[in-house]
């Protein structure tokens, strides 16, 4: 697996985008399991049930960074690039694999 290419300030920004997230992710959490238990609706459940699936994909995320996995495809083992990453932070494999580009 090669290192991560990413400069401190890159690394830095998307540590802090990814943590932003999470915080906003167990607001939600907590907004959604406090009407449920208020109202009994189904719908905030569900809502609440995909937010912690959100959330165990960020906090992977923040593990890949810590590791400096981050950015590193996970099929074919090459960089994201940068900006990919600030589009989407989540991403696990790069622009080429995910058009099936790549064998």
């Amino acid at each position: 697996m090669e290192p991560s290419v990413f400069s401190f300030r890159q690394r830095d920004a998307l540590r802090l985008d990814l943590t932003d997230r999470r915080d906003e992710a167990l607001q939600a959490i907590d907004r959604s399991l406090s009407q449920v238990v208020r109202e009994g609706n189904a719908r905030q459940a569900e809502g609440a049930l995909a937010t912690v699936a959100m959330l165990r994909q960020l906090h992977q995320a923040l593990d890949r960074l810590a590791m400096k996995e981050y950015g590193t495809c996970q099929r074919c083992h090459g960089a994201l690039a940068f900006h990919q990453l600030t589009a989407d932070p989540l991403a696990t494999e790069c622009v080429a694999c995910q058009q099936g580009s790549t064998p």
